[in-house]
């Protein structure tokens, strides 16, 4: 990871598993991160510094998490758990897909997502993979937000 990706990495206090593999995503160590209003924890697996970011979340049971909108696209991967993703962009029309374990999906960049997990007995794990740290790489210092938001 470059610099100023870890300098954020770590501004986040949530637990960073390194190596060269994770035995299982569905049970890792999370933490409470406010901002995205769930568990959440960084992957920083062998080889992937400076090029790219992965992280776990987990969704509470029936929870809503705020929109989002990032300026580079994300990946996620559904690990366990069933909900649905609302995208939009400026034009305000909405696409809503339903997702399951074992889905996989885009969340495009300079478009706002939503995400809901639709089971309200249990959490949903999802990790996330995008190119965060070249993002960070390119935008000047002064205009880089902890969020890397494109609003």
């Amino acid at each position: 990871m470059c610099s100023s990706d870890l300098e954020w990495v770590n501004t986040l206090g949530l637990p960073i598993h390194r190596g060269y593999y994770i035995e299982d995503v569905r049970t890792v160590e999370v933490e409470w991160w406010e901002e995205r209003q769930c568990k959440a924890a960084i992957l920083q697996l062998a080889g992937q510094q400076g090029a790219a970011e992965a992280r776990v979340s987990e969704v509470p049971p029936g929870a809503t998490l705020p929109p989002a909108r990032f300026c580079f696209d994300e990946s996620v991967y559904v690990a366990d758990g069933q909900g649905v993703c609302t995208v939009w962009g400026e034009d305000g029309q909405k696409k809503t897909f339903e997702w399951q374990k074992h889905s996989l999906f885009m969340l495009p960049h300079n478009r706002w997502h939503q995400i809901t997990n639709m089971r309200g007995d249990r959490p949903a794990r999802l990790v996330h993979y995008n190119y965060l740290p070249v993002a960070m790489s390119v935008i000047p210092e002064d205009r880089k937000s902890t969020r890397l938001n494109s609003s």
